[in-house]
Parts: structure tokens; C-alpha cells; sequence
């Protein structure tokens, strides 16, 4: 197995950042990241999301995202509208729908198995 990160790309032409999360990511990880990322790139945190966690194995919680979420929004002020989120957990759409029904402010967090058709959903 790969060593366990979480890296990025900002690709400003789409308003879109690419997360792509490999191994056994904990709530640690992703807060250190998300900090980071609100840190050097404030100016970013409103564009949508395209997670790649294909190859995630992780425990990065509801309560991680939640808190990770309102650091983002009182230390930035925006949050992404949109999220696509790449897995072959079949049983991610509904963690996703719950991410969407309590996070704020709201946002669409769409869920596929490839990133052919995240590519094509973030196109249309």
C-alpha cells in the first residue's frame, strides 16, 4: 500500500480543486490539510471539489468534515457549492447525503466510481 497522503491541484481556468486522498487517512490528517489549504489559498476555498479517494482507506469522520468545514468558513468566509466526490464505496452516496443535508452552508455532493464520469459531471 502507498504511503497515506492528501495532496492537491488548483485548476483556477474550472474554479475547481482536485483532492486526491491515498491510504489510511484519520481526521489528523485531514484537519492538518484542510488548514493548510485555508492558510496558503484562501482566496480558492469557494471553488468546487473533485475528491479522489479511490484509493482511500481512512477514518476521516462526519465530525472531522463538520469542524474542518466551520474553520474554513470563519477563517475564509466561503465554502465550495459543489463536491464530486470519486469511490468505489457503494455506500458513500449516503454518508454524501447526509454531508449535504448538514453542512453550511449547503452544498451538492455528487458521488461516482470514476473519474471519467466526475470529469463529466463537473462538465456539464
Amino acid at each position: 500500500m502507498e504511503t497515506p497522503r492528501i495532496t492537491f491541484d488548483i485548476d483556477a481556468a474550472r474554479h475547481l480543486i482536485v483532492v486526491t486522498v491515498v491510504g489510511d487517512v484519520g481526521g489528523t490528517d485531514y484537519e492538518r490539510f484542510a488548514r493548510a489549504l485555508a492558510r496558503d489559498h484562501a482566496g480558492v476555498m469557494g471553488y468546487r471539489r473533485l475528491y479522489d479517494l479511490r484509493d482511500y482507506v481512512g477514518t476521516v469522520s462526519h465530525t472531522d468534515v463538520s469542524r474542518m468545514n466551520d474553520m474554513v468558513l470563519r477563517e475564509t468566509g466561503v465554502a465550495p457549492s459543489e463536491a464530486v466526490v470519486v469511490t468505489r464505496d457503494r455506500g458513500f452516496a449516503l454518508w454524501a447525503r447526509a454531508m449535504e443535508a448538514t453542512l453550511a452552508p449547503p452544498r451538492r455532493i455528487r458521488v461516482v466510481p470514476t473519474m471519467e464520469e466526475a470529469w463529466a459531471l463537473l462538465a456539464g
